[in-house]
């Protein structure tokens, strides 16, 4: 088993671009989830896609950036209720499809 893995970032934080660029730099596929489109454009080093403008309490954006297959997710929004909110949507793509 390889221990690369998919990694999702919710928010564009300094805390989650430094993680963002670390984790890539290791050879992590990140994506990097912005609610408001209003952070910075990318992390340092990223490619495009690897930041999706978003609200990741809806269930089709977080569809459509893979979230059932990514195996972690770092909530670093400045909103500590956004933040406890992503963690319990990470949980809504499997709830929704039971």
């Amino acid at each position: 088993m390889s221990s690369l893995r998919r990694i999702l970032i919710v928010g564009s934080t300094p805390l989650a671009l430094f993680l963002a660029a670390r984790w890539k730099d290791e050879g992590h596929e990140v994506t990097v989830l912005d609610r408001d489109g209003e952070g910075p454009v990318a992390f340092p080093g990223a490619t495009p896609g690897e930041r999706v403008v978003g609200d990741p309490l809806d269930t089709s954006v977080l569809h459509r950036i893979g979230i059932e297959s990514t195996d972690l997710m770092v909530a670093a929004t400045r909103q500590d209720d956004l933040n406890l909110a992503a963690g319990v949507a990470r949980q809504l793509p499997e709830l929704v499809e039971e």
